[in-house]
């Protein structure tokens, strides 16, 4: 490869023809296959000669090309194989700048530092020379550079680098058998060998005696790290990092080495530690996303004609795009496809349904074994659902409702509670939610009802929007820049934070407010009615079960009632009565504002962290906003047909 590159640079870049540029490629081919033989096998006692070989020739490749020695070859970049010239480890800092340069020079200064091809090249610039550089391999000699290129060679004498040492020859050929030379001028092993070696070189062989040669030594180590280009410098720390040899190197090059190499080295194990527990959460969910699917399609078992739907094969079919690549397209459309079968099947199962309701049974008072609404939320995500689904199955055995299936969605119910006005649906946690709710909507939800983009008409939580910056962070009136411990998602709704998964609505049949009593900015108010929403896609955060499930989850250990007490009798607090002061200010009389008067009846967070510390002021708000707004949130597209505009 040595000859074919060294040919090739005798013609300068503009002259190089197609079958040139063919050549390149076909030794940067082999250069990647060098390059990856050297990284595999970097503890092999004679891999540091085919590592300075591969780095050479590269080089002179890249001269060829018309590019400098320390950029990267074009026909490399560009060859089939998709090798780097040099592939650095991920996380390791290559960034050389003025301190890591001086550094080197300062080393390069000191005798026994050892030198490599680029302090060669300026030595052979300074001396004046142009010698071939050699390597031995299986007992022949073969050339693989030359320094000096611009000067007249002395006789025939030549380097000869033999892995960490560098020594001369005399009368030497490529290819030609070790024992054929001439002469062998051997040089000491103090690490000064390569500025000795082109000493020799210089004299024509003639060795000088040990006072000078050190004299004349130092004097060179100090021209040459004076005259080096930052970009041999940069080069050579660079081969250094990637490769982790300091053998030889100054005290600051090595700990730099050292220092980044072990940097990037404790940044690998732990990206791999983080893949193995992102593994393991993928499969936990891999693991749920099956049964959720499977408990799905089981609510459809009663469904006439279910098998003609193709569920299984569908199933299948995203489950295995899914453990390939949970991220991809082709999981996504599998998704989608599946997602439309359930939909379709949900129609048919719907209408159904529809000629017959469910049996009514008389009102009676709840039995007192039933469900206390005092559940915590599991960690394992499949015991989650299970008691999420038991909780919900437990108001639907409850004696004292009328229940019927919703039109609108196969999964809902309608309920009629004893005693109480409306209609209700169940949330995920089989609490009793009022049908009709509210929401002050915003401008992208106005674009996405009215279909301004390319998906279904609906509203669409942020993260979901198809709207252009529906999901930019914002943050609420109340509960900004809140950080609160082991924050669950719905929290981190509460607060504001977008993109978020959820929709906010309020059970109360009028529009929130925030905590100073003023109405929302909102590009209109609309009605929702909720019994198009699966119930699994609902949750009502404003009841005590309601902020102990969603909103203290991992925030509180042991009871948390007394917790959710003091905010809801702290909400409880009405702020006075100021109409009396309006009807003052339109007569044009005045009224000082007594402030203590003014705070004496408002809910104050500030003053719940001061008297009970589990809670910081910004969490205490975020559970007082949510009793005051009656805030329910819904994890998924509100549908067009279940909005009305107020």
């Amino acid at each position: 490869m040595g000859g074919g590159i060294a040919e090739l640079q005798k013609k300068k870049p503009e002259e190089l023809e197609a079958s040139d540029r063919d050549r390149m490629k076909e030794i940067a081919v082999k250069l990647a296959s060098a390059r990856k033989f050297v990284e595999q096998n970097t503890a092999h006692p004679s891999v540091q000669v085919y590592k300075d070989v591969v780095i050479s020739l590269s080089r002179e490749l890249a001269k060829a090309e018309g590019q400098s020695s320390g950029s990267r070859s074009g026909s490399d970049a560009g060859s089939d194989s998709g090798e780097a010239p040099q592939q650095a480890p991920d996380h390791l800092n290559l960034d050389v700048g003025p301190d890591e340069r001086r550094h080197y020079r300062e080393d390069l200064k000191k005798m026994g530092t050892w030198a490599g091809e680029a302090e060669a090249e300026s030595l052979a610039d300074h001396l004046r020379v142009r010698a071939q550089v050699y390597v031995i391999v299986a007992g022949v000699f073969h050339r693989v550079n030359q320094v000096g290129a611009n000067h007249t060679p002395v006789g025939e004498l030549a380097l000869v680098h033999l892995g960490n040492h560098y020594e001369v020859v005399d009368g030497v050929a490529d290819g030609m058998e070790v024992g054929r030379q001439r002469r062998w001028l051997k040089t000491s092993k103090t690490g000064d060998c390569l500025f000795e070696s082109m000493l020799l070189i210089r004299h024509n062989g003639k060795p000088l005696d040990e006072d000078k040669k050190q004299r004349a030594i130092l004097k060179l180590r100090q021209r040459t790290a004076d005259n080096l280009s930052d970009d041999a410098i940069d080069e050579t720390i660079h081969e250094m990092l990637v490769y982790g040899d300091t053998a030889g190197t100054g005290e600051h090059t090595s700990k730099l080495v050292e220092e980044r190499r072990g940097d990037a080295a404790s940044k690998r194990e732990a990206d791999k530690e983080k893949r193995s527990r992102d593994d393991e959460n993928e499969r936990r969910v891999a693991r749920v996303d099956a049964k959720f699917l499977q408990d799905r399609l089981d609510t459809l078992q009663t469904l006439e004609g279910l098998s003609a739907f193709g569920f299984d094969k569908a199933i299948a079919a995203y489950l295995k795009e899914r453990g390939q690549d949970p991220k991809s397209k082709q999981t996504l459309a599998e998704l989608r496809k599946l997602n439309d079968l359930f939909r379709e099947a949900d129609f048919a199962f719907k209408a159904q349904k529809k000629r017959a309701a469910y049996e009514y049974q008389p009102f009676e008072k709840e039995e007192e074994e039933s469900w206390t609404g005092e559940l915590d939320r599991p960690e394992d995500a499949e015991e989650q659902l299970a008691l999420e689904r038991k909780a919900r199955e437990r108001t639907l055995n409850r004696r004292d409702i009328k229940k019927t299936a919703s039109p609108n969605n196969a999964n809902q119910t309608l309920i009629v509670l004893r005693g109480e006005e409306g209609e209700f649906v169940l949330d995920k946690l089989g609490q009793l939610v009022p049908r009709y709710s509210r929401r002050n909507i915003s401008q992208a939800n106005l674009d996405e009802l009215n279909g301004k983009h390319g998906e279904e008409k609906g509203m669409y939580p942020s993260r979901m929007s198809p709207v252009e910056d529906a999901d930019i962070s914002q943050v609420a009136s109340g509960t900004g820049g809140n950080k609160i411990r082991k924050e669950s998602d719905e929290m981190h709704h509460v607060q504001g934070h977008k993109p978020s998964d959820y929709l906010s609505v309020t059970a109360q049949n009028e529009d929130a407010v925030n905590p100073k009593g003023k109405k929302f900015d909102a590009a209109a108010t609309v009605e929702v009615d909720l019994s198009y929403i699966d119930p699994a896609n609902l949750s009502a955060l404003y009841t005590s079960q309601g902020m102990r499930y969603f909103l203290l989850d991992g925030m509180l250990a042991g009871d948390k009632g007394e917790t959710i007490d003091l905010a809801i009798r702290e909400q409880s607090k009405v702020p006075p009565d100021k109409s009396h002061e309006k009807d003052e200010r339109k007569a044009g009389g005045k009224k000082k504002k007594d402030k203590k008067d003014k705070d004496k009846a408002k809910p104050s967070s500030n003053q719940l962290a001061l008297d009970h510390d589990q809670l910081s002021a910004k969490e205490w708000q975020a559970l007082l906003d949510v009793i005051r707004t009656k805030e329910v949130l819904i994890e998924d597209m509100i549908p067009h047909d279940a909005v009305r505009k107020l």
